[in-house]
């Protein structure tokens, strides 16, 4: 005898899970205010993405990113380059970074982009980014 799968409390061809009673209210925030009636640009103000890229001019020299304050950055290995990108701390270098390799992304939640630094294995490559303030 065959055994029919179950899917989240209900068999196939039996009766579907109810929707939410038409009577009941909705969500609510702890102001009280209907979750549908958010003006979300209030709540999460929507700011321009802030953009450049930094090249690391002689390599296992590293290179500071740009102070930037941020919510979170996106970081992408330029596609052009012909080597890696190392990505780290202030002592970041070829054997501890975090390689990239071209055309290679990282999305990151961080507060300001200074906090980061880049190396790179072949002069004049590096990275481009993306941050949202």
């Amino acid at each position: 005898m065959v055994q029919e799968p179950r899917y989240k409390g209900w068999r196939r061809g039996g009766a579907q899970p109810r929707p939410r009673p038409v009577g009941q209210r909705p969500e609510r925030t702890e102001e009280g205010t209907p979750v549908f009636a958010l003006d979300l640009r209030e709540v999460i103000p929507l700011e321009f993405p802030f953009h450049d890229q930094t090249s690391v001019t002689t390599p296992g020299v590293r290179v500071q990113l740009p102070d930037v304050p941020c919510r979170g950055a996106t970081l992408r290995a330029r596609t052009t380059n012909t080597g890696n990108v190392f990505l780290g701390g202030n002592l970041v270098n070829a054997a501890n970074g975090y390689i990239m390799t071209p055309g290679a992304a990282l999305d990151l939640a961080i507060d300001n982009l200074s906090r980061l630094y880049i190396d790179a294995a072949v002069a004049n490559e590096g990275i481009s980014w993306l941050v949202l303030a």
